[in-house]
């Protein structure tokens, strides 16, 4: 990634807003839910689990972005920021932001994606899922 947090922001693709706890306690219960969904529709529609797998990690962030009063119009600002986060790798920054390209691919050209490719790339999200919910879970307890 080639931009800072810091750019999306003076660029305007991220506002500055009031820290908001419930919504960042709504986006844990909703993000939740989609990767659940996800993971159960993969076998039948592996291209929707994976675009909502990704969303599930891209929520998770926009409610870490609400709990420090911030509201982001870009995928990559979000991925910019927990870029920022102690724990996360560059590896799995650029990876992240590889998936962000292929689920444009999927979502608006039409790209397909198999179940294997699917299943394998939900893993890796899984995972970072589990570490971003981790971070949020944390900050939530001391606010």
């Amino acid at each position: 990634m080639a931009m800072n947090f810091e750019w999306f922001v003076d660029e305007g693709k991220v506002e500055r807003r009031s820290p908001n706890v419930q919504l960042a306690r709504g986006l844990v219960d909703s993000s939740q839910d989609r990767l659940q969904s996800a993971r159960e529709y993969v076998k039948r529609k592996p291209k929707y689990a994976f675009e909502d797998a990704y969303e599930a990690v891209i929520e998770l962030i926009d409610g870490l972005l609400a709990l420090e009063g911030y509201k982001s119009y870009s995928h990559e600002a979000n991925i910019s920021f927990l870029a920022k986060l102690n724990g996360f790798t560059s590896v799995e920054i650029e990876n992240l932001d590889r998936l962000r390209k292929k689920r444009n691919g999927s979502k608006y050209y039409a790209r397909t994606i198999s179940q294997t490719e699917a299943e394998s790339d939900m893993t890796f999200l899984g995972d970072i899922f589990s570490k971003v919910l981790t971070i949020l879970k944390q900050k939530l307890v001391s606010k």
